[in-house]
């Protein structure tokens, strides 16, 4: 996750990027009976970087929508 938020910060909107959060999130998903706060603020973070990435490539509009959705409906509850 710290290579994806280097990518990130420095303004690396590419595949090699979204491929990167998309593998934290699915892995960090599979395994969130074993998550604890530090992972669940890192699957927040890898949401979040993942739709702006998307939205930077200009690719997959709807999958960006629910990323930004997901992390603003989490933050309100």
């Amino acid at each position: 996750m710290v290579y994806a938020d280097a990518l990130v910060f420095t303004n690396n909107f590419n595949e090699v990027t979204k491929t990167l959060l998309e593998k934290f999130l699915k892995t960090s998903q599979e395994s969130v009976e074993d998550a604890v706060g530090s992972s669940v603020a890192l699957q927040a973070t890898a949401r979040m970087h993942l739709s702006l990435v998307l939205k930077q490539m200009d690719i997959e509009p709807e999958d960006q929508r629910k990323c930004a959705h997901i992390e603003l409906c989490d933050l309100t509850d």
